[in-house]
């Protein structure tokens, strides 16, 4: 966990080791209510069921009656609201359809417990929620993320049972909850103890994630580093990576994917790679014959504190559940002639052809052909996985299929349409190289198809721009 508060500075009846291991934001401290769940995301998009979570961590009722949010929703208590001792209301965008959903009054409490409807709708890939009293002084603030590392939500789970999306959870209400690493997801337990994650002490606390260079060239140390932080102390930190050939693509569902895996230490030391000591970065670096060209190199970081408490990152329920990279040593010149055999050759060297966007679909050859040729229908299914690598950065573990309705098969368009997993959108750029303010979630690839043979063109051929 983050860190410890000194002996005596607050007992909790809960706990009977004698090292109270909680991070308290001073104003939770103060009043005791904390943001303790929020359901931002639901599954359903029609089910109008977001809500937020207030737990009041005192032995005694707080009156509410005026305290407001503002920021990602607008909403303020009436008077005469009351959050009962230890315990737990939600302020929710539709309490009707929370009550359809999960029967209050029978499953999550009493009627006076949820409050309502808020104006507004909390964002889907992050936002700032922010809980005033009624003299205008901050409470508690949460700046929540979609994605590593904070949880990632917004799909059913399991994916065929749609209803079933998770919100994210305090993992320890007394937990400074604006930090990512406090917080799991798991199905709502709206108005109640966040059971199913809750821990009384926290494994070690990991953000800030990268690998230096963004996309190396063949014989380049790559470098990884991250933040890892505990207050008991951080006992081990191992970096596992998995190499994917080219030719040998191996997909999330591969039983390859779950064992071809290599351990390393990653540490703290100022030396191999970590720039310096004790700053809790811990790093590690590949050695320069791991990055050859065009491997696909997967990884991911488990950390354990001096208590032996654990964790892996990404976590196991991201869609994306590893860190990867991409060695590439740049497009190749392309030669090019009228006929084939003609003694006029073209050339077209790397700079012209990396003038336009460069992508990679990698993927496994059969699939490829099946998606291509062979699928004769598929309906609006992405039944084929594969890793797409734009800018330098690899979108791991996507689906895919056909791009189109009816025609899609028609004439073996070599053309595809992408779906990327939720917390990994596609950063795009515009025609002058600015990136879009907002990430895709979806891809299409043009056909440049000719419809016809009309003499002058070949079937396949560049007849749109």
């Amino acid at each position: 966990m983050e860190n410890s508060c000194q002996a005596g500075d607050l007992r909790l009846n809960f706990l009977a080791n004698t090292t109270v291991l909680v991070l308290l934001a001073e104003s939770t401290m103060n009043s005791g209510v904390v943001i303790n769940e929020i359901h931002y995301d639901p599954d359903v998009k029609t089910e109008l069921v977001e809500f937020i979570e207030l737990h009041n961590t005192t032995a005694a009722d707080i009156n509410l009656s005026g305290w407001y949010f503002t920021n990602a929703i607008s909403y303020q208590f009436p008077a005469g609201s009351i959050l009962p001792a230890d315990g737990y209301i939600i302020v929710a965008q539709g309490p009707t359809h929370i009550s359809a959903k999960w029967s209050i009054g029978r499953f999550i409490g009493p009627p006076s417990l949820v409050f309502g409807p808020f104006e507004g709708k909390l964002g889907n890939s992050g936002d700032r929620i922010v809980l005033y009293n009624a003299d205008g002084e901050e409470i508690d603030k949460v700046d929540y993320q979609l994605g590593f590392p904070w949880p990632t939500v917004g799909d059913s789970v399991p994916e065929s049972q749609p209803g079933t999306g998770h919100s994210i959870q305090l993992i320890n209400p007394l937990l400074d909850n604006d930090l990512a690493g406090s917080w799991r997801s798991a199905y709502p337990t709206l108005v109640a103890f966040n059971a199913s994650v809750y821990l009384d002490n926290t494994p070690p606390h990991i953000r800030q994630v990268k690998h230096l260079p963004k996309q190396p060239k063949s014989g380049q140390a790559v470098t990884i580093t991250a933040k890892i932080t505990d207050s008991d102390g951080v006992a081990e930190a191992t970096l596992s990576y998995q190499v994917v050939e080219p030719g040998s693509y191996v997909n999330i569902k591969d039983w390859q994917y779950n064992t071809n895996w290599t351990i390393i230490a990653m540490h703290d030391d100022g030396l191999n790679g970590d720039t310096i000591a004790g700053d809790y970065i811990y790093s590690v670096q590949l050695p320069c014959s791991i990055q050859v060209h065009r491997r696909l190199v997967r990884y991911r970081i488990t950390i354990t504190d001096s208590g032996g408490r654990g964790l892996m990152v990404p976590y196991m329920d991201d869609p994306q559940p590893n860190f990867a990279y991409f060695v590439y040593d740049g497009v190749p010149a392309w030669y090019g002639a009228v006929r084939p055999g003609a003694t006029s050759v073209v050339k077209y060297d790397s700079d012209v052809m990396s003038s336009l966007p460069v992508y990679h679909l990698i993927s496994k050859n059969s699939d490829i052909e099946t998606c291509t040729w062979l699928e004769k229908y598929s309906g609006s299914d992405y039944k084929w996985y594969g890793t797409l690598v734009y800018d330098g950065t690899v979108y791991d573990h996507i689906r895919y299929r056909p791009r189109g309705g009816v025609w899609r098969f028609a004439m073996g368009k070599n053309m595809w349409k992408f779906n990327f997993n939720r917390g990994r959108r596609f950063q795009v750029r515009d025609d002058y190289g600015k990136k879009y303010k907002t990430k895709w979630d979806k891809f299409n690839f043009s056909a440049c198809i000719q419809q016809g043979s009309f003499g002058q063109r070949g079937e396949h051929g560049m007849f749109e721009a």
